[in-house]
């Protein structure tokens, strides 16, 4: 009974032991990605945020720009006005009157160019 024991723990030592070099060979040379891969994964996910955060900057210079231009064009209309309301013949004349003491001229002061 001893020797069937001995014989029994042996199978089992051996099988074990079988089992253990089956399972680290097997785990070198079947790896779930190559070592490679690491760095390369790394490269690619800094790339991805450089490029997202390269996308948010370009996209706030842009709503700059285009806030920038919606001021500009109000103002140039703004400015357009005032030099329509200044160039107007009513006011000019006015300002002629008041300001100049202009008065239309009298007829002895016309001169027609032929």
């Amino acid at each position: 009974m001893r020797q069937q024991q001995l014989g029994s723990l042996a199978k089992q030592s051996t099988g074990n032991a079988n089992r253990k070099a089956h399972t680290e060979t097997r785990g070198s040379s079947q790896r779930a990605f190559p070592l490679g891969f690491i760095p390369l994964a790394a490269i690619m996910a800094i790339g991805t945020v450089w490029l997202r955060l390269t996308i948010v900057d370009t996209t706030y210079a842009i709503h700059q720009l285009e806030e920038t231009t919606r001021a500009l064009r109000q103002e140039k209309a703004k400015t357009e006005l005032k030099l329509a309301t200044q160039k107007s013949p009513r006011r000019l004349e006015q300002l002629a009157r008041t300001k100049f003491n202009l008065a239309p001229p009298r007829t002895d002061q016309v001169i027609y160019l032929r």
